[in-house]
């Protein structure tokens, strides 16, 4: 029954990926025996495709099956959590409280996605200031993101603050470049874009000249290491 499992959430993880989220259920519902990767690849299947109120009842049905939800569990049922604030911060605290799972970047990642698309802006920046880890530039650039794309006034500053934040963090990137220079041209700061762009250039030839080297470096060390984790997952 083992390799069964093993099977069953390979096709499941395979199904959701390609849309087909009907079979993947199907897959999830036919099976005698599931285990915790089981249900976790359904539940990430579905709020990777938008269907966070049925990715939530699942995880709930879990663990009224007595199925200990683990790291990977919490972060696809957050990540599903798109507009539910109540539940995304109800969840975090069970994680941690309960189950005494340690949050890792990723988790905080999930809950300023979820604030950032209730347009909880300034919220989702209180709550990255007050974690008790160091954000990362992922997180600052999904606050940053939902600025740009909700046009919230920036009365208090904070977009700003956000922008110099990711900006010395990845002060390279040139998707950070480019996002902020286009804002900055659409206020009509066109010195600020233009000096941003021209970083934006230089950065894209950089990158094109230093990928051959960085294609030889990955091919002698393992190319292939992007493939890992739900394969490890599965078979432990």
């Amino acid at each position: 029954m083992f390799v069964n499992c093993q099977l069953v959430t390979f096709l499941i993880s395979i199904y959701a990926k390609c849309g087909a989220v009907y079979y993947a259920r199907l897959m999830l519902d036919r099976i005698g025996e599931r285990n915790m990767w089981t249900w976790s690849a359904m539940i990430l299947g579905l709020a990777q495709h938008g269907f966070a109120t049925q990715a939530l009842e699942l995880f709930w049905k879990m663990k009224d099956c007595s199925v200990k939800p683990n790291y990977l569990s919490f972060l696809s049922v957050l990540y599903a959590c798109i507009w539910m604030v109540k539940e995304g911060h109800y969840l975090l605290q069970e994680m941690e409280s309960f189950y005494r799972i340690k949050l890792m970047v990723e988790n905080y990642g999930a809950m300023v996605d979820n604030l950032s698309h209730a347009s909880r802006l300034e919220k989702a920046y209180k709550f990255i200031v007050h974690i008790p880890i160091e954000p990362d530039a992922f997180i600052w650039r999904t606050l940053l993101s939902a600025f740009h794309i909700h046009d919230i006034s920036d009365y208090t500053g904070v977009r700003e603050e956000v922008r110099r934040r990711l900006l010395r963090m990845e002060s390279k990137r040139s998707g950070n470049l480019f996002m902020v220079a286009n804002k900055y041209a659409g206020n009509g700061l066109w010195e600020k874009a233009t000096k941003l762009k021209r970083a934006h250039i230089d950065a894209m030839r950089f990158r094109k000249s230093s990928s051959a080297i960085g294609f030889s470096k990955s091919s002698e060390g393992g190319a292939i290491k992007m493939a890992w984790d739900m394969n490890v997952g599965w078979s432990s």
